[in-house]
């Protein structure tokens, strides 16, 4: 695919909460994949180019995309200067119907991302490995957006994203789990704060939402919470995600002939036109 640079340096993104199974994966993947069918901007002949970076050991977002590979360089390599990280980003085309071919790159984990705890003391300013290799790449003028994919816990990998990204944004279910961890989550940005230059969180994402007596008056709470800043747009449950991942591509791809996916194409092509309006509007 032909190459379009951006004007300016990409937004960089950490998606994050300090909890696992809260559809953090899912999100990065389908806002990613929803961008890639969009415009970059109204008069753009060009579509959005979107990078993620996947941070997390256990390489989710990597199997997502096909791009985990034992054999070749992830991540690790990168962070560690064995390669650049030009060198293990990965391209991966999808034919979209009336949308035309799209595009999403990933720069994928691998099985050694983990050993970097136990060096972490091996390394000068350890804590800023990833914003090192980001300044390095040549290829990062290409996209508009990166997305970084985040480790549940707190650990050397989130402490090098939190120092690299722009901006944050806080996916969550609708129960009690979202309830007791999105407040942790905070209180560790605000802790992080003085030594980042990430200023924002861009907004909080309910997501595998079913309704349910409970549900509504957690998704209530969340929405009326202003420090949280919750897109309007919820993103509903879906039976699908274990069979996309089967077939490696995002589930707003996946929705021909399947009456489940339109409602969740449709939420993601929502949500993506809620964040475009909310990046413009911290640009200015």
């Amino acid at each position: 695919m032909a190459k379009h640079y951006t004007s300016r340096q990409p937004k960089i993104i950490a998606f994050t909460l300090q909890k696992g199974g809260m559809g953090k994966t899912s999100c990065v993947i389908n806002l990613a994949a929803t961008l890639s069918t969009q415009k970059r901007s109204k008069h753009s002949r060009y579509k959005n180019r979107i990078l993620i970076i996947d941070m997390d050991v256990h390489a989710t977002a990597s199997r997502y995309l096909n791009a985990y590979d034992k054999s070749t360089p992830g991540i690790y390599d990168a962070l560690t200067e064995r390669c650049g990280l030009d060198d293990v980003i990965c391209e991966r085309n999808y034919d979209f119907g009336r949308y035309g071919t799209c595009q999403i790159d990933i720069a994928p984990t691998d099985i050694y991302a983990a050993r970097i705890e136990s060096k972490w003391l091996h390394y000068d300013n350890p804590e800023y490995l990833l914003k090192k290799a980001l300044e390095k790449s040549e290829k990062i003028h290409e996209y508009d957006y990166v997305f970084i994919d985040c480790p549940p816990e707190s650990n050397c990998l989130l402490t090098n994203i939190y120092n690299a990204c722009d901006y944050f944004i806080l996916p969550i279910m609708a129960d009690s789990q979202s309830f007791a961890n999105i407040g942790i989550t905070f209180k560790q940005l605000s802790t992080l704060s003085t030594d980042l230059r990430a200023k924002s969180v861009i907004g909080t994402i309910i997501n595998n939402y079913e309704i349910t007596n409970l549900s509504v008056a957690y998704r209530d709470y969340f929405m009326n919470n202003e420090k949280i800043k919750c897109f309007h747009t919820v993103i509903p449950h879906c039976k699908r995600y274990d069979q996309t991942l089967y077939y490696k591509t995002p589930v707003v791809f996946y929705h021909r002939n399947i009456h489940e996916i339109p409602p969740i194409f449709s939420a993601f092509r929502a949500l993506a036109d809620e964040f475009t309006e909310r990046v413009r509007a911290l640009e200015i």
